[in-house]
This record gives C-alpha cells, sequence and structure tokens, in this order.
C-alpha cells in the first residue's frame, strides 16, 4: 500500500526483515543473481504465508492478534529443491546465519547428547529476546531431514525409546517459543507421513508447502541459470535450444537438471562437436532414468554451475 506522500506503508518493517536491496517486484531477479532458477513463485509464495504477520509493526500485529508462523515444512520427492528452497530463503532475510541441523546425524549422537544439541539450538534466540525484545534479530533453523528425528512416537521398540525423547526435546523447545518473536524454523522432508503429528500442529511446525518437481518453465529457467557462465564464456553453441530441453525433461528434479551441464573438459569438446543437432543432450537426458533421480544430493540443485 501506498501513502498520501508516496511512500511504502511497512516498508521500513520490511526492510527490517528483509536484507538491503530486496524487492519483491523483482523477486526473480534476485533469485537469478543467487544462482537459483525455477522456483520463484514457490518462494513467492512462502514469503507471503510465513512472513505476512512480521510486515506490519508489532503494535498492529497485537491489535489484529496476529501469531507469527514459528515453523514451516517443506515437502516432496527427492531431489526437489526443498533444502535450496530453505538456505535461499535464508539469503534474502535479515535473519542471524541459519544454523542447519541435518537429521541423521543427531541420530547418531551419543545417548543424551542428541537432546543437549536440541536445546542449544535455541540458546542464542532465548539470550537475544531478553536483551533486545522485539528489536532481535530473527533466528533460523533448518532441519533438513526432520524424519530422522521426527518419526512418529512408539514406532520403535520400547516405551522409552531415544526417538522418542528426541521428538519429546524437540516438541518442548518449540513450545518454548510461544512466547519468542525471533525464531522461524524450517523442516524439510521426502516422507511426511512418517512425522510424529504433535510437531505438525498449530502453534509448531505449523504451515506445510509441497514442493514438486518443476514445470516446464521452471526447467527452461533452471537450465538458463545453469548455462549461463557457459554463455558468457561463448561455450554453448547458440543452435543448443533449451526450450526443447526443457520440453523433453518432464518429471526431472532441478538436482537432475543442473547435472545434465556438468560435464569434463573433454566431454565439453565433444558436446559442442554435435551440439548443432542436440544429439548430446538428448544423448545425456536419455541416461538419466527418473528411477535414478532418488541418488541425486539436492545440494546439487544450487545450480552454481
Amino acid at each position: 500500500m501506498i501513502d498520501q506522500r508516496g511512500q511504502i506503508i511497512g516498508a521500513k518493517i520490511i526492510k527490517s526483515i528483509f536484507r538491503d536491496g530486496f524487492d519483491m517486484n523483482s523477486l526473480e531477479q534476485e533469485l537469478i543473481s543467487l544462482n537459483i532458477g525455477g522456483m520463484t513463485s514457490q518462494i513467492r509464495e512462502i514469503i507471503r504465508l510465513a512472513f505476512g504477520s512480521r510486515m506490519v509493526s508489532p503494535a498492529t500485529a497485537k491489535r489484529l492478534n496476529l501469531k507469527h508462523i514459528k515453523g514451516m515444512l517443506l515437502y516432496g520427492p527427492p531431489g526437489s529443491g526443498k533444502t535450496l528452497i530453505a538456505r535461499s530463503i535464508c539469503k534474502l532475510l535479515n535473519a542471524k546465519e541459519p544454523l542447519i541441523v541435518r537429521g541423521p546425524e543427531i541420530t547418531q549422537e551419543l545417548y543424551g547428547a542428541s537432546e543437549r544439541h536440541i536445546r542449544a539450538l535455541f540458546d542464542a534466540a532465548e539470550k537475544d529476546e531478553k536483551q533486545y525484545g522485539s528489536k532481535s534479530d530473527l533466528h533460523v533453523i533448518i532441519f533438513d531431514e526432520i524424519d530422522s528425528i521426527g518419526k512418529k512416537r512408539g514406532a520403535a521398540a520400547g516405551s522409552f525409546h531415544h526417538d522418542d525423547k528426541i521428538v519429546n526435546q524437540l516438541l518442548t523447545m518449540i513450545d518454548g517459543t510461544t512466547e519468542l518473536n525471533n525464531i522461524f524454523i524450517i523442516a524439510t522432508t521426502n516422507r511426511k507421513d512418517l512425522l510424529d503429528e504433535a510437531l505438525l500442529r498449530d502453534g509448531r511446525i505449523e504451515l506445510h508447502i509441497k514442493i514438486d518437481y518443476p514445470d516446464e518453465q521452471g526447467r527452461k529457467q533452471i537450465l538458463d541459470v545453469c548455462t549461463r557462465k557457459w554463455k558468457q564464456a561463448s561455450l554453448l553453441d547458440i543452435d543448443v535450444d533449451l526450450q526443447e530441453i526443457a520440453r523433453r525433461t518432464i518429471g526431472y528434479s532441478g538436482a537432475a537438471l543442473a547435472s545434465l551441464p556438468q560435464l569434463s573438459s573433454t566431454d565439453i569438446l565433444e558436446f559442442l562437436k554435435v551440439a548443432h543437432s542436440l544429439a548430446k543432450f538428448k544423448k545425456k537426458i536419455e541416461a538419466h532414468p527418473l528411477a535414478d533421480l532418488a541418488s541425486f544430493d539436492e545440494d546439487k540443485a544450487k545450480l552454481s554451475c
């Protein structure tokens, strides 16, 4: 909204949440500058839903009884870009460096250490809230593969199983953020069905967003970003039709698309010899059966080719 002086209402509040220079109207270009393609619509929707209450003044939020979203779950198939989206959002925010927790690493810790690790994740946010109140920086915790530490309780043998204690500790810490307005949790999983339902209730990890493989437009944008350096170095033949490649890669994840141009120097020279006919690209595409997509690491989808 614009006031009578032509100023954006809430602009100062928005600036306090997002990094300097951030502009929702140019979100796509912001993401491309971070070497991220094909995710503009998902990230725009996340910003609207997850941070809408933070885009008004604390006084207005209190008057309207707006409650901040404290936790968000990104779920979907392997390689769809969940971890990439989580990290990309952190790059847009004016927040502390995110704490990234890999679920499998927590479960491998010694008995009792897992619970201490989870408690320690919230310490900095609690101290900042006590010292700075509403002026505290935002603290973000990313739980990657949260299904490793958040499985339904009682599923394992024994009533006091180690995994159940981890879930209980995580619930305790999340509930303890009720009075904290400076914390935001992002969790990712390929298996939402495995998660304990108590984690997903209101006031906890309550915002659930499904992340699917990109459509044709998204695939084209990913390929554009991934081959940008090739184009700048005049290594990509003008006859290579990225739109055609995007059309032929239905069902491919961002990780799989990002891997297509990642050839060795020898392969690049060989590729350029046949680039006119797209034969090399077609062969490369056919060499990636969809059944193998689960083996791709989501971190490869950073598209920093």
